[in-house]
Protein backbone atom coordinates (compact mmCIF):
# COMPACT_ATOMS: atom_id res chain seq x y z
CA UNK A 1 0.00 0.00 0.00
CA UNK A 2 3.24 2.35 0.29
CA UNK A 3 3.21 2.75 -3.51
CA UNK A 4 -0.62 3.93 -4.09
CA UNK A 5 -0.02 6.10 -1.09
CA UNK A 6 2.73 8.00 -2.67
CA UNK A 7 0.69 7.80 -6.28
CA UNK A 8 -2.20 9.70 -4.00
CA UNK A 9 0.24 12.06 -2.90
CA UNK A 10 1.63 12.79 -6.59
CA UNK A 11 -2.25 12.92 -7.49
CA UNK A 12 -2.59 15.58 -4.87
CA UNK A 13 0.09 17.63 -5.57
CA UNK A 14 -0.81 17.58 -8.99
CA UNK A 15 -4.17 18.90 -7.73
CA UNK A 16 -2.49 21.82 -5.47
CA UNK A 17 -0.67 23.09 -8.64
CA UNK A 18 -3.76 22.80 -11.32
CA UNK A 19 -5.88 24.38 -8.79
CA UNK A 20 -3.92 27.62 -7.82
CA UNK A 21 -4.24 28.88 -11.03
CA UNK A 22 -7.80 30.07 -10.22
CA UNK A 23 -9.01 29.19 -6.37
CA UNK A 24 -12.61 29.68 -7.75
CA UNK A 25 -12.80 26.86 -10.06
CA UNK A 26 -14.69 23.66 -8.88
CA UNK A 27 -13.37 20.51 -8.23
CA UNK A 28 -14.57 17.09 -9.00
CA UNK A 29 -14.05 13.14 -7.36
CA UNK A 30 -14.75 10.70 -10.14
CA UNK A 31 -15.63 6.95 -8.27
CA UNK A 32 -15.11 4.82 -11.48
CA UNK A 33 -14.99 1.17 -11.27
CA UNK A 34 -14.74 -1.97 -13.52
CA UNK A 35 -14.67 -5.14 -14.15
CA UNK A 36 -13.04 -6.77 -17.20
CA UNK A 37 -13.19 -9.95 -18.79
CA UNK A 38 -10.66 -11.52 -21.26
CA UNK A 39 -12.79 -13.96 -23.26
CA UNK A 40 -10.09 -15.54 -25.18
CA UNK A 41 -7.06 -14.18 -27.44
CA UNK A 42 -9.09 -12.01 -29.59
CA UNK A 43 -12.52 -10.68 -27.40
CA UNK A 44 -12.73 -8.97 -24.13
CA UNK A 45 -15.76 -7.54 -22.48
CA UNK A 46 -15.75 -5.14 -19.22
CA UNK A 47 -18.73 -3.50 -16.95
CA UNK A 48 -18.32 0.06 -15.98
CA UNK A 49 -19.80 2.10 -13.63
CA UNK A 50 -19.42 5.19 -11.69
CA UNK A 51 -20.31 8.21 -9.77
CA UNK A 52 -19.36 11.41 -10.16
CA UNK A 53 -19.47 14.67 -7.96
CA UNK A 54 -18.95 17.95 -8.73
CA UNK A 55 -19.46 21.45 -6.26
CA UNK A 56 -15.86 20.46 -4.33
CA UNK A 57 -16.75 17.04 -4.48
CA UNK A 58 -19.71 17.34 -2.49
CA UNK A 59 -22.82 16.96 -4.72
CA UNK A 60 -23.26 13.91 -7.08
CA UNK A 61 -23.75 14.80 -10.38
CA UNK A 62 -23.38 12.20 -13.29
CA UNK A 63 -23.84 8.38 -12.77
CA UNK A 64 -23.07 5.63 -15.54
CA UNK A 65 -22.79 2.65 -16.52
CA UNK A 66 -21.14 0.81 -19.27
CA UNK A 67 -20.87 -2.66 -21.12
CA UNK A 68 -17.90 -2.94 -23.67
CA UNK A 69 -16.46 -5.46 -26.35
CA UNK A 70 -13.19 -5.17 -27.87
CA UNK A 71 -12.31 -7.54 -30.76
CA UNK A 72 -8.37 -7.33 -31.25
CA UNK A 73 -6.88 -7.54 -35.07
CA UNK A 74 -3.51 -8.36 -34.09
CA UNK A 75 -0.47 -5.50 -34.71
CA UNK A 76 -2.07 -3.43 -32.01
CA UNK A 77 -5.51 -2.59 -33.95
CA UNK A 78 -8.63 -3.42 -31.60
CA UNK A 79 -12.05 -2.24 -32.58
CA UNK A 80 -14.98 -1.70 -29.76
CA UNK A 81 -18.65 -1.40 -29.47
CA UNK A 82 -20.02 -0.78 -26.39
CA UNK A 83 -23.53 0.33 -24.80
CA UNK A 84 -24.04 2.94 -21.57
CA UNK A 85 -26.50 4.39 -20.03
CA UNK A 86 -25.70 7.93 -17.79
CA UNK A 87 -27.81 10.04 -15.94
CA UNK A 88 -26.71 13.54 -15.42
CA UNK A 89 -28.64 15.88 -13.02
CA UNK A 90 -29.19 19.59 -14.56
CA UNK A 91 -29.31 23.27 -12.72
CA UNK A 92 -32.92 22.30 -11.21
CA UNK A 93 -31.98 19.39 -9.70
CA UNK A 94 -33.72 17.14 -12.45
CA UNK A 95 -32.24 13.79 -13.62
CA UNK A 96 -31.48 13.35 -17.51
CA UNK A 97 -31.19 10.15 -18.42
CA UNK A 98 -29.50 9.25 -21.80
CA UNK A 99 -28.54 6.08 -24.05
CA UNK A 100 -25.59 5.58 -26.29
CA UNK A 101 -24.63 2.66 -28.10
CA UNK A 102 -20.51 3.77 -29.12
CA UNK A 103 -18.27 2.70 -31.60
CA UNK A 104 -14.69 3.22 -32.72
CA UNK A 105 -11.06 2.16 -33.20
CA UNK A 106 -8.22 1.43 -30.87
CA UNK A 107 -4.58 1.39 -31.62
CA UNK A 108 -1.81 0.18 -29.20
CA UNK A 109 2.18 0.38 -29.96
CA UNK A 110 4.63 -0.17 -28.06
CA UNK A 111 8.24 1.91 -28.39
CA UNK A 112 10.39 -0.76 -26.73
CA UNK A 113 10.92 0.21 -23.46
CA UNK A 114 10.58 3.44 -23.70
CA UNK A 115 6.76 4.25 -23.76
CA UNK A 116 3.60 2.89 -24.93
CA UNK A 117 1.60 5.07 -27.24
CA UNK A 118 -2.69 4.60 -26.67
CA UNK A 119 -5.48 5.65 -29.12
CA UNK A 120 -8.67 5.77 -29.42
CA UNK A 121 -11.37 7.52 -31.49
CA UNK A 122 -14.69 6.59 -30.05
CA UNK A 123 -18.41 7.75 -31.87
CA UNK A 124 -21.23 8.25 -29.40
CA UNK A 125 -24.91 7.33 -31.08
CA UNK A 126 -28.07 8.80 -28.70
CA UNK A 127 -30.56 6.38 -28.89
CA UNK A 128 -33.60 7.75 -26.75
CA UNK A 129 -35.35 10.74 -26.88
CA UNK A 130 -34.55 11.64 -31.31
CA UNK A 131 -32.10 9.04 -32.10
CA UNK A 132 -28.98 10.87 -33.26
CA UNK A 133 -25.30 11.01 -33.80
CA UNK A 134 -24.32 12.75 -29.96
CA UNK A 135 -20.65 13.40 -30.09
CA UNK A 136 -17.26 12.00 -31.32
CA UNK A 137 -14.33 11.40 -28.53
CA UNK A 138 -11.01 11.10 -29.91
CA UNK A 139 -8.04 10.44 -26.94
CA UNK A 140 -4.65 9.79 -27.41
CA UNK A 141 -2.33 8.89 -24.70
CA UNK A 142 1.45 7.88 -23.98
CA UNK A 143 2.27 5.79 -20.73
CA UNK A 144 5.66 4.39 -19.45
CA UNK A 145 6.18 2.19 -16.59
CA UNK A 146 8.54 3.91 -13.66
CA UNK A 147 8.98 0.93 -10.65
CA UNK A 148 5.79 -0.84 -10.30
CA UNK A 149 3.17 1.96 -11.34
CA UNK A 150 2.05 2.72 -14.75
CA UNK A 151 2.01 6.43 -15.44
CA UNK A 152 -0.14 7.68 -18.02
CA UNK A 153 -0.29 10.93 -19.49
CA UNK A 154 -3.52 11.23 -21.73
CA UNK A 155 -5.54 14.63 -23.59
CA UNK A 156 -9.49 13.73 -24.63
CA UNK A 157 -11.08 16.02 -26.67
CA UNK A 158 -14.78 16.31 -27.75
CA UNK A 159 -16.65 17.26 -30.83
CA UNK A 160 -20.66 18.09 -31.07
CA UNK A 161 -22.56 15.75 -33.92
CA UNK A 162 -25.45 17.40 -32.73
CA UNK A 163 -25.10 20.85 -34.06
CA UNK A 164 -26.96 22.20 -30.39
CA UNK A 165 -23.30 22.77 -28.88
CA UNK A 166 -20.10 24.68 -29.72
CA UNK A 167 -18.32 22.26 -32.44
CA UNK A 168 -15.30 22.06 -29.98
CA UNK A 169 -16.84 22.07 -26.40
CA UNK A 170 -14.66 19.75 -24.21
CA UNK A 171 -11.19 18.85 -23.26
CA UNK A 172 -9.58 16.98 -20.69
CA UNK A 173 -6.02 16.45 -19.81
CA UNK A 174 -5.21 13.49 -17.37
CA UNK A 175 -2.17 12.57 -15.81
CA UNK A 176 -2.11 8.98 -12.99
CA UNK A 177 -0.70 6.34 -12.38
CA UNK A 178 -2.19 2.43 -12.51
CA UNK A 179 -0.76 0.01 -9.52
CA UNK A 180 -1.44 -3.67 -9.86
CA UNK A 181 -2.17 -4.84 -6.50
CA UNK A 182 -2.69 -8.34 -7.12
CA UNK A 183 -3.18 -11.14 -10.51
CA UNK A 184 -6.70 -9.94 -10.24
CA UNK A 185 -7.04 -6.47 -9.00
CA UNK A 186 -5.84 -3.00 -9.94
CA UNK A 187 -6.18 0.89 -8.74
CA UNK A 188 -6.04 3.67 -10.83
CA UNK A 189 -5.78 7.46 -9.52
CA UNK A 190 -5.30 10.45 -11.60
CA UNK A 191 -5.46 14.17 -11.42
CA UNK A 192 -7.64 15.64 -14.07
CA UNK A 193 -8.41 19.03 -15.98
CA UNK A 194 -11.19 19.74 -17.37
CA UNK A 195 -12.00 22.68 -20.15
CA UNK A 196 -16.00 23.01 -21.23
CA UNK A 197 -16.58 25.57 -23.97
CA UNK A 198 -20.16 27.45 -24.27
CA UNK A 199 -21.30 30.22 -26.36
CA UNK A 200 -17.11 30.58 -26.97
CA UNK A 201 -16.39 30.65 -23.12
CA UNK A 202 -13.87 28.32 -21.47
CA UNK A 203 -14.69 27.33 -18.03
CA UNK A 204 -12.12 25.28 -16.12
CA UNK A 205 -12.22 22.52 -13.53
CA UNK A 206 -10.16 19.93 -11.64
CA UNK A 207 -10.69 16.70 -10.88
CA UNK A 208 -9.63 13.45 -9.05
CA UNK A 209 -10.27 9.81 -10.57
CA UNK A 210 -9.90 6.84 -8.12
CA UNK A 211 -10.71 3.70 -10.59
CA UNK A 212 -10.69 -0.10 -9.52
CA UNK A 213 -10.26 -2.55 -11.77
CA UNK A 214 -10.76 -6.48 -11.46
CA UNK A 215 -9.48 -8.29 -14.27
CA UNK A 216 -11.02 -11.75 -14.65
Amino acid sequence: MKIVSIMAACVVMLGCVGGSVASEEDWMYFSDYAVSWKMNKENTLSLTPGVWFNNDMQDSFYKWVGLNHVYSWGHGVSSLLGLQYDETKNKKGEWIDKQYIILGPVYKHAFGDICTLNTQARVFFRTNDEADFDHWRPRIGIERKIGSVVWELADELRFDLTGDRDEFYKNRVFLGGTYQISKLLKINLSYLRESNQANGTWVDSNGVISKLIVTL
